[in-house]
Parts: structure tokens; C-alpha cells; sequence
């Protein structure tokens, strides 16, 4: 090995006590350093790939893990943007909107998490959930809100094709202090239902004192049908 093949690293340098001389040994194979660090270094990567995998693997596993383990954690809140009369100036709704506070990524955006929820089969859990907070506040929004104010939920819907979801609602309403809060599930028009289904649902919540508004409205195919046939409260 000439001195032009020589690596900038020596393999053990030393110095000579009492004379101004520097002692680099140098090496064609590897040492047992080398040797050394390169399985610790294989090591820790073959580790970080194995829990790496394992991850992915259970979350692949356990869709909606994330969700369920936020509603858990209470990770999830309630925000409540006021609808407010110009003219009389005074408060007539509250749109709910959901909102979710992790840990590590901080704030994540309600689209982000209600297009996994929906990926993931979890929107009718998450709605649950949030049937639940909104009646855990109930008291207290009782307290600074008149009499009729109308409380704006969205609802997906995969939870209006969902079994539980009549049994949801009626859990809701009983959960709110009597005639004092008037529930407007809000729909897109692009998520309605079959014509038949949809005629049957709207009458039943009707019945039980639910309203209905359209989001969209006018945005789909079929808004004439709509406006002529289903029993809605707002458009």
C-alpha cells in the first residue's frame, strides 16, 4: 500500500511521550473493531426494521386501533360554533364539531381523521363518541342557551345504513335535558340514501322531533326529487 491508498481513518494512532512524533498504523483487512462495530451496527438496524415492521403489521391487523384508542384517552373534544341571528342578536344554534387532540401530533385536521375513521369502518363508533360528549355537556350548555337552539350534527353515512343507528339517536335524545336543545342532523346530498330508505328514515325522525338539513343542496342529480318527496327542515 502506498502512502496516496492510505484511508483518512488510521486503525490505532499513538504518540511517543517526550518526542514530537505521531504513530498512525494503518490496515488492508478489517480489525476487530471493525469487525465489532459493523454487528453492532447490523444489529441495531435489523432491529429498528423488525419493530418497523411489527408496526405496520399490527396496525394492518387492527384497523381503527388509533381511533378507538383516542376515544379511550379522551383525545377527542367538542368544539361549539355559535349560528347567530344578525337582526336580534342573539344565538339561535351551535354547530358540533368534533375535534381531536393527539398527544404527539398535536391537532389533527377533521378531515384527516373522519376520511380514516370512514376507511377504517370506525365512523359509527366515532359518532357514538361524540353523541356521548355532547351529553356530558348538555348540563352545562343548558345553563347559557335559550330554550329551541338547534344543535347542528353531521352525520356520515355509513352510521345512517348502520343497525344501531335509530338506537343511537333515540340514546341521544334522551340523554339532553328535555325540550330545551332541537337536534339537525346534517346531510350531504351526495351521501343520501336510496329514495325508498331515505323516505322511511326522514319519516321516522320526524316523528321522534329530529330535523333534517341538506348540505349541498343542488349539487347532485337529484335535488328536485328530493325537494318534492323527503321530509327535510332545512335546505
Amino acid at each position: 500500500m502506498n502512502v496516496n491508498e492510505l484511508t483518512d481513518m488510521p486503525v490505532r494512532e499513538t504518540k511517543i511521550a517526550g518526542i514530537p512524533l505521531t504513530v498512525r498504523l494503518y490496515a488492508d483487512d478489517w480489525t476487530w473493531n471493525d469487525v465489532w462495530y459493523a454487528f453492532l451496527l447490523g444489529g441495531m438496524s435489523g432491529t429498528v426494521v423488525g419493530l418497523l415492521c411489527y408496526y405496520l403489521m399490527s396496525v394492518r391487523m387492527r384497523p381503527g386501533r388509533e381511533i378507538m384508542t383516542a376515544i379511550k384517552r379522551e383525545q377527542f373534544y367538542v368544539a361549539y360554533q355559535p349560528v347567530v341571528d344578525t337582526q336580534a342578536l342573539r344565538v339561535t344554534g351551535l354547530e358540533v364539531l368534533l375535534r381531536w387532540r393527539h398527544p404527539v401530533a398535536g391537532e389533527i385536521p377533521p378531515d384527516a381523521f373522519i376520511n380514516f375513521a370512514e376507511s377504517q369502518k370506525m365512523i359509527v363508533p366515532l359518532t357514538q363518541h361524540l353523541f356521548e360528549l355532547i351529553a356530558r355537556d348538555a348540563a352545562e350548555l343548558e345553563k347559557v342557551l335559550p330554550v329551541g337552539v338547534k344543535f347542528g350534527i353531521n352525520i356520515a353515512p355509513d352510521h345512517l345504513h348502520s343497525e344501531s343507528f335509530k338506537a343511537d339517536i333515540q340514546k341521544l335524545l334522551t340523554s339532553l335535558p328535555a325540550h330545551h336543545f332541537q337536534i339537525v342532523l346534517e346531510i350531504t346530498e351526495r351521501d343520501m340514501l336510496k329514495e325508498q330508505e331515505a323516505t322511511q328514515l326522514f319519516a321516522w325522525l320526524h316523528s321522534v322531533g329530529v330535523e333534517i338539513a341538506i348540505d349541498d343542496f343542488g349539487t347532485g342529480h337529484s335535488a328536485l326529487i328530493y325537494l318534492e318527496r323527503f321530509y327535510r327542515s332545512i335546505i
